[in-house]
């Protein structure tokens, strides 16, 4: 397995065979970015990307970070956010129609 900024590990050799899959689904892939004050970062979550490996497309999500944000804890979010999407729960989406229906009332 390849870890960024680790390498290439034997997961076998340090975890033992228990921790060996034979196949698993790519679902999601997470890239951390550094917190640039004056990047774009798509607040609402109503941006998709996707992450090509091997032809396929993967959902993607980009996570600025910043000194003492759980890493962890984020990744757990962004892959809770995936499965509820996967299942056709998208809170981004829904808040965003139910702002356009508030704002069409209010004209």
């Amino acid at each position: 397995m390849e870890c960024r900024g680790i390498g290439i590990i034997n997961v076998e050799e340090l975890f033992g065979i228990r921790f060996i899959r034979i196949e698993k689904k790519i679902e999601l892939v997470v890239t951390f970015t550094d917190d640039l004050k004056d990047s774009q970062i798509d607040r609402t979550g109503l941006e998709r990307k996707t992450f090509d490996i091997l032809g396929a497309p993967i959902p993607h999500m980009e996570i600025p970070l910043r000194k003492g944000r759980d890493m962890a804890r984020l990744v757990e979010v962004a892959a809770m956010v995936q499965a509820a999407r996967q299942l056709g729960h998208d809170s981004a989406n829904d808040f965003n129609q139910k702002l356009i229906k508030k704002m069409e009332q209010s004209d």
